[in-house]
């Protein structure tokens, strides 16, 4: 998708990557009060720049050939991992940075 395409609306999320979303920001507020609200928005945020600029993230090779991006948050050691399929935002991962690299990649053919 070029820049000049880009300004995506929709959003969907994996099943799985929804509940690591939901793990994490449960884990981070149990670990200090207001964490999983600041995880919350910092999440949303990078949802926003992905919506605005879906080719920002780092490229991550693939088997296959999709456009996978990487966008990290600043605050938490959390990336977002999602393409950009038919104007839509597909997150497939919320992965911690010191999990196994590439664990998310059988979930790639979610569409």
């Amino acid at each position: 998708m070029s820049q000049a395409s880009a300004h995506v609306q929709k959003v969907r999320f994996h099943p799985a990557a929804r509940l690591e979303y939901v793990e994490a920001l449960v884990y981070l507020e149990d670990c200090r009060g207001g964490y999983g609200e600041m995880f919350e928005g910092e999440v949303f945020l990078t949802l926003e720049q992905v919506r605005q600029f879906p080719e920002s993230g780092a490229r991550l090779p693939t088997c296959l050939e999709l456009p996978v991006r990487k966008f990290s948050l600043r605050r938490f050691r959390y990336d977002i991992i999602a393409g950009c399929h038919d104007g839509t935002i597909v997150v497939y991962a919320i992965a911690h940075r010191a999990r196994k690299p590439s664990y998310w990649r059988d979930r790639l053919a979610f569409q």
